[in-house]
């Protein structure tokens, strides 16, 4: 079983938080960790952490040991009520967690600017 510091310091390493501007202005918010192709079961370790979010294959061509897998979480309310809470329970040790506070920030007037449109 996966601790919580094992997770931080997973994504200090191997993580990315990223905010994607669509062409149709719709901001995307992705929390993702990649491994070699041999490692699928250290993530679906963190997506039992999680209880979020997916495991996938990402080929790199025909050559099996470029392949790696990727744990993602891209639905809104999964990084907002999952990702988001537990980064700022378990801050990152790195320079990731700049871009984890900018990632959380955006997050948030994501969840506000939803909050008024509806």
């Amino acid at each position: 079983m996966l601790t919580a510091s094992y997770i931080v310091g997973l994504t200090d390493g191997e993580g990315c938080f990223l905010v994607q501007i669509r062409k149709d202005c719709r901001i995307i918010l992705r929390f993702f960790i990649i491994q070699r192709f041999d490692n699928k079961e250290l993530l679906e370790k963190v997506h039992n952490f999680f209880k979020v979010g997916y495991v996938y294959r990402k080929f790199q061509g025909n050559d099996k040991h470029k392949t790696s897998f990727v744990y993602e979480v891209t639905k809104q309310d999964e990084v907002q009520n999952t990702i988001v809470p537990f980064f700022k329970r378990h801050p990152l040790q790195g320079v990731k967690q700049k871009s984890f506070e900018r990632f959380a920030r955006v997050s948030e007037i994501v969840k506000i600017v939803r909050i008024l449109e509806s």
